[in-house]
């Protein structure tokens, strides 16, 4: 999954949103009650009844209670925020060959 690193959806930057997502899927403290989102983002109730509205609305969960994690949520915890290397740097990586 391409996201750009500096989006954000609802006012959470994406690389934040991906660590939620990932708690939430591996099952550990962070539910999508919306309890839980405020105590995650060390936010109040109704912020965290936006950012829920907001992972809804991009498609990140499901748009029924208990809030599940959609295919593209769990695309995005599965992406790496590194930077993509251009043409040049990649033509001036050696190659090893393999023995």
């Amino acid at each position: 999954m391409k996201v750009d690193q500096n989006s954000t959806v609802g006012g959470l930057q994406l690389i934040e949103v991906r660590r939620f997502l990932r708690e939430v899927r591996q099952g550990y403290k962070a539910t999508t009650e919306v309890g839980n989102v405020g105590t995650f983002f060390k936010i109040g109730t109704r912020e965290a009844q936006t950012i829920l509205r907001a992972l809804i609305d991009a498609g990140y969960l499901t748009p029924e209670q208990p809030y599940g994690i959609t295919r593209t949520g769990i695309g995005l915890c599965t992406t790496r925020f590194v930077p993509r290397i251009n043409r040049a740097k990649a033509d001036k990586i050696e190659l090893v060959p393999v023995v």
